[in-house]
């Protein structure tokens, strides 16, 4: 791998998410050792994260909307992945990596007892402004679940399935033993309902 390979397969990033391949990982390692300017970004990076929402008129685009986590941190990766439903009015963004012990919708988002744990946000817009419906953690987080790795909406907004690509529980189908982490990294699936006004657990 070189430096323009690097850059164009955005190897850095996906790289500190260990969201690369075994072969793309040691390709960038090798390359890393050799690259200062690589290894400048691995060293200062701080990886709060962002999402940007634009809005289309006829052949403009403008900017509606600037959006940031409601518990910002460095490394929590917000915005590293993020899903819009079908309207246009709700948009769920991940932070994989965010650190908060919290359980379930709307807990306390201020320690970072769980590393690597991750998180949901849910944000809705009326008119031109958004903002922060829910704040969502898995019924059972736990540090290095990395719930939020993945995230899809309904078309209306009103389903979400969050990935945690990392949970551990040896539970088969549908609401099984969620305490349970006999299965190291065996990954977990989880589906909330969205109201107008909170969101809430359906199954996993």
């Amino acid at each position: 791998m070189n430096h323009d390979q690097a850059i164009e397969t955005e190897a850095t990033a996906r790289y500190l998410l260990d969201d690369l391949t075994s072969e793309e990982n040691d390709a960038f390692e090798e390359h890393y050792f050799d690259c200062t300017v690589c290894a400048e970004d691995v060293k200062f990076d701080r990886s709060v994260g962002a999402a940007y929402v634009f809005v289309r008129s006829g052949s403009t685009w403008r900017q509606e909307a600037f959006i940031k986590s409601s518990n910002s941190g460095e490394n929590d990766w917000f915005g590293s992945r993020l899903t819009i439903s079908g309207d246009g009015n709700t948009l769920a963004i991940p932070s994989q990596l965010e650190d908060s012990d919290a359980k379930g919708i709307n807990g306390d988002q201020n320690n970072d007892r769980a590393t690597e744990a991750g998180a949901v946000y849910v944000f809705t817009r009326s008119g031109t402004t958004w903002s922060q419906l829910a704040y969502v953690k898995a019924a059972n987080n736990e540090a290095f679940d990395e719930f939020g790795s993945s995230v899809a909406l309904s078309r209306d907004g009103r389903t979400m399935l969050v990935g945690a690509r990392a949970e551990d529980s040896a539970a088969k189908g549908v609401n099984g033993n969620q305490s349970d982490n006999s299965a190291d990294e065996a990954g977990a699936a989880y589906v909330f309902a969205i109201s107008s006004s909170s969101a809430a657990t359906a199954s996993r």
